[in-house]
């Protein structure tokens, strides 16, 4: 009888093998899919545009979100006295916040927003004294200003539960920049979007955080690489299965066959 009938891949096997399928292509997947996505706004800042109006830059967030993501904008108006500092920003190896500030809008949107949260820029941390943040002061005066937007990503996976914590009358801390918890908090028609300063207007004066936001984080080919070497592991999960559970007991019941031939023969 031919020994290769004999043998049965054992059921824990093939639940590896499902198992293994599982997690590499899904994990390829999901590496494809950010590549797609990454994809398509490494495209688009290609063709980068300045807004023309503040209602048109509003209107696109709400058709995109992310598509106002270093897009300029002009605005007229001028900066609040509130101050938000958001903790653990990283700028050149170092510890800080990045600065924040209402700036109240000369003529409300459409929508009835009255102010933008502006990055006024990244502020270092005193890791001496953490609880000593220092003042940032900036002129109320009317001026026109060139920003460039951003989406706030929300805070999926913040461990903030406390919200804004207010520092004295007009300055807060946050972990999470939370747009609608702080408009709520300063009584403000907060656009659902921000902008980076290119260039400092405080004192002292900060570092502008105005690195584009395609420098940051994964490109879209190392996306698409990191997917393509999740298919080589399972490649090699299913050739390493195929190999020891189908070849080789194949091979070796052909072998005892061709043995058992010769014997037979033999005996005769």
């Amino acid at each position: 009888m031919n020994s290769t009938q004999h043998h049965r891949i054992k059921p824990a096997l093939w639940f590896w093998l499902a198992l293994t399928t599982l997690i590499f292509l899904s994990l390829a997947f999901w590496q494809f899919q950010k590549g797609v996505v990454r994809s398509h706004f490494e495209q688009l800042a290609t063709a980068t545009q300045e807004y023309n109006s503040f209602a048109s830059a509003l209107q696109q967030w709400q058709q995109e979100p992310r598509q106002v993501n270093d897009r300029k904008l002009q605005i007229q108006g001028r900066v609040e006295t509130s101050r938000i500092y958001h903790d653990n920003r990283v700028h050149a190896a170092q510890a800080g916040y990045a600065v924040y500030a209402p700036f109240r809008l000369n003529s409300p949107t459409p929508a009835q927003t009255t102010h933008i949260l502006v990055n006024l820029g990244w502020l270092p941390a005193n890791l001496a004294a953490r609880n000593q943040i220092a003042q940032i002061d900036v002129s109320t005066a009317p001026l026109p200003i060139t920003i460039k937007l951003e989406h706030i990503e929300p805070g999926v996976f913040s461990l903030d539960t406390v919200g804004p914590v207010a520092l004295d009358t007009d300055r807060y801390l946050v972990q999470t920049l939370a747009i609608a918890t702080l408009g709520q908090q300063l009584n403000l028609n907060l656009a659902p979007f921000v902008g980076r300063l290119s260039t400092s207007i405080t004192e002292p004066a900060l570092v502008p955080l105005d690195q584009p936001l395609l420098n940051r984080g994964i490109s879209a080919a190392k996306h698409f690489g990191y997917a393509i070497q999740w298919i080589i592991f399972w490649l090699i999960a299913v050739g390493v299965f195929t190999y020891t559970q189908v070849l080789r007991p194949r091979k070796n019941g052909d072998n005892n066959k061709a043995r058992h031939k010769a014997t037979t023969k033999s005996s005769q």
